[in-house]
């Protein structure tokens, strides 16, 4: 258990870092403001666990019924996962 806590704290950490460095190329402006204004690093760091947070498989949900959507199709009481 101890195991499997550390794994998910080393994972998501590094994926919010990892996600965060990917982000700033794709933002300049953004990524100028901050490096301006070092004093939003706090908020720049709540905002990428909003926008892009480290973990995205935290969606599960159930079919109540059979479902289709667009490509997908879902049994009743299959389970699924949302992005």
């Amino acid at each position: 258990m101890v195991f499997v806590l550390i794994l998910a704290g080393h994972e998501t950490t590094v994926n919010l870092f990892g996600n965060g460095v990917l982000a700033l190329p794709e933002h300049p402006e953004q990524k100028e403001m901050l490096k301006t204004h070092l004093e939003l690093i706090h908020s720049t760091v709540e905002e990428k666990l909003r926008y892009n947070g480290p973990v995205h498989l935290i969606n599960v949900r159930w079919a109540s019924g059979d479902v289709e959507l667009e490509i997908n199709a879902f049994k009743k009481a299959k389970w699924c996962l949302f992005r």
